[in-house]
């Protein structure tokens, strides 16, 4: 492991003696911040269209566990009911 480890700064030194002299241009800031303020920012309309995507998977989501939750609090319901109801003796 430390044969690996060595051969590994060794590559790492040759590669930043190699590289010593690259730097970046003065102009490399600007040309940057130029392209970011040239792109183009979305439109209102633009903004609400993907918002109303997500806001539609959201809201089928909810939707489904609404169902789910409400199937099975009717078969509770269902259930309870037909407990209390033969609990009830009717006696003649």
């Amino acid at each position: 492991m430390t044969v690996h480890t060595q051969d590994v700064e060794a590559r790492l030194e040759k590669l930043a003696r190699a590289t010593d002299g690259l730097r970046a241009r003065p102009e490399l800031g600007a040309r940057i911040l130029s392209a970011v303020e040239r792109t183009a920012r979305p439109s209102w309309i633009e903004s609400v269209t993907l918002s109303a995507r997500a806001g539609f998977a959201v809201a089928v989501f909810a939707a489904a566990a609404a169902v789910v939750l409400a199937w099975h609090n009717e078969a509770q319901a269902v259930e309870a009911q037909a407990v209390a109801y033969g609990a009830m003796g009717i006696e003649w």
